[in-house]
């Protein structure tokens, strides 16, 4: 694999990081349990749990799924992605 590719890998799993980060952090500000969000947006709490960081099995949310949560949470997209970048 090239340097560039390499580059550009640490770059997508360092904005993956954020984003996992994100979700915690505006979940736990509304105070609400995984299970709860999870209800809310329609995924499984082992999802959840898998998406703020377990150490066992990381996962990369959809489009999809990150809209669902975004809205489970009761954000708008650009609030959500304001919130991982506030500099942009």
């Amino acid at each position: 694999m090239s340097q560039q590719k390499d580059t550009e890998k640490a770059k997508a799993a360092a904005f993956l990081k954020k984003i996992r980060k994100t979700v915690r952090q505006m979940r736990l500000a509304k105070g609400i349990s995984q299970a709860e969000l999870a209800h809310r947006a329609r995924l499984s709490s082992k999802y959840i749990s898998r998406l703020e960081g377990s150490k066992t099995k990381l996962v990369n949310p959809s489009a999809i799924c990150l809209f669902d949560l975004v809205h489970a949470l009761d954000v708008s997209l650009e609030g959500f992605f304001n919130q991982i970048d506030p500099e942009k």
